[in-house]
């Protein structure tokens, strides 16, 4: 595709001034796929994790109220988007399993909007259902690390499945 498009740009070229000056660069992309459109974690480099308090990396997670964990597999980052993630509470210590197809970043956001501080309890948010189309894959996986570290009230802060 490339050779009859030179082969006839050059016709071009000196048929038409202003392009006589210029040269040219071929590219192509692919249309998008069946395989791009399937759920899969967006995991980018983006932000350290040094530049948000609310935000820590680890490599195993553990529920001390059901006394349940499971290693984390890969890294994820701020601008990460597309997957299911862990909160814990700063007081209780009980962790509350989410998931977004928006970057992490703003869902953490999303949530310090939606806690009601209170004197006793600093981490008492009302946690509201995320409305719009959900990836079955994504709320599968929510489901298992709801499951694998038991965090279903009252050891942890998510309401049933």
């Amino acid at each position: 595709m490339g050779s009859v498009i030179r082969k006839h740009f050059q016709v071009l070229r000196q048929a038409i001034e202003p392009l006589q000056d210029h040269k040219f660069i071929i590219a192509f992309r692919r249309n998008t796929n069946l395989k791009d459109l399937l759920v899969h974690p967006s995991l980018q480099s983006g932000r350290p994790a040094t530049r948000n308090p609310h935000f820590r990396t680890t490599k195993f997670l553990y529920n001390p109220h059901a006394n349940l964990g499971a290693p984390i597999r890969q890294v994820f980052h701020l601008d990460s988007a597309n997957l299911v993630y862990a909160i814990r509470c700063a007081a209780c210590k009980k962790i509350y399993i989410g998931q977004t197809k928006n970057t992490l970043h703003l869902r953490l956001k999303q949530h310090l909007y939606e806690i009601d501080p209170g004197p006793i309890h600093p981490f008492s948010g009302t946690w509201k259902g995320t409305a719009g189309d959900l990836g079955p894959q994504r709320l599968r996986a929510e489901r298992e690390w709801i499951q694998r570290l038991g965090t279903v009230k009252p050891f942890g802060l998510n309401e049933v499945l």
